[in-house]
């Protein structure tokens, strides 16, 4: 049987009875009552003033700033964290909150100041202009086009879309049709086979009577 130096025996803290399989000197808990005992004390401890307070001191600490560093440049943790976003159970979840934080207003906002402030930076463009010349030239992409031209559901379609840019001009501080509001900026066939039959929409009621009709 495990003991302790003094010759007595190790016993969980939790649940009262023995440790038999003992990985350190130190263990008070079976793993399993270890996992519940932490999450009850963190539950307890995370909205408590001193918890807020320790988490402020630590992330202005120097020293911690650069110790996580040094941790995330090491090659096992890159593999611990690839392993973990790979599991089933972390992309579900990760996608149910992506999901609730989209359905924020605010959070749309911050998306958008973050996208100009990275696409404003001189490098971030160039490498921006880069990506799309070498992504028209993919073969994947070329073959998708030549796919998408060639099926006889689209070729209607396209047809007509270019009969009506050539015939027919948005008009200037026209307003959407839909909603009322915005200005109208982009043209919507509600029969193909008549392409100057047009409806003049915005862009977010445009792709919504899209996703109505698909």
């Amino acid at each position: 049987m495990p003991t302790t130096k003094q010759g007595e025996k190790i016993l969980c803290k939790e649940c009262g009875e023995e440790i038999k399989n003992i990985s350190n000197k130190h263990q008070k808990y079976h793993k399993e009552c270890a996992i519940k005992h932490w999450k009850e004390y963190n539950k307890k401890y995370q909205n408590t003033d001193k918890r807020k307070e320790w988490k402020i001191k630590y992330k202005e600490n120097q020293e911690a700033i650069e110790r996580r560093k040094k941790y995330e440049q090491l090659p096992k943790t890159k593999e611990r964290r690839r392993e973990y976003a790979s599991r089933l159970e972390v992309k579900k979840r990760r996608a149910e909150q992506e999901r609730e934080r989209r359905k924020n207003p605010l959070y749309k906002k911050e998306c958008i100041k973050r996208k100009r402030i990275f696409n404003n930076i001189p490098k971030n463009k160039e490498y921006n202009k880069e990506y799309c010349r070498n992504y028209h030239k993919r073969k994947s992409v070329i073959e998708r086009r030549k796919k998408y031209i060639r099926a006889p559901e689209n070729i209607i379609k396209i047809k007509a879309r270019k009969i009506a840019n050539k015939k027919i001009i948005i008009p200037k501080d026209y307003i959407c049709e839909i909603c009322k509001k915005n200005p109208a900026t982009e043209r919507h066939h509600k029969d193909y086979k008549k392409p100057l039959d047009i409806i003049f929409l915005c862009k977010k009621c445009h792709s919504a009577k899209r996703r109505i009709e698909i």
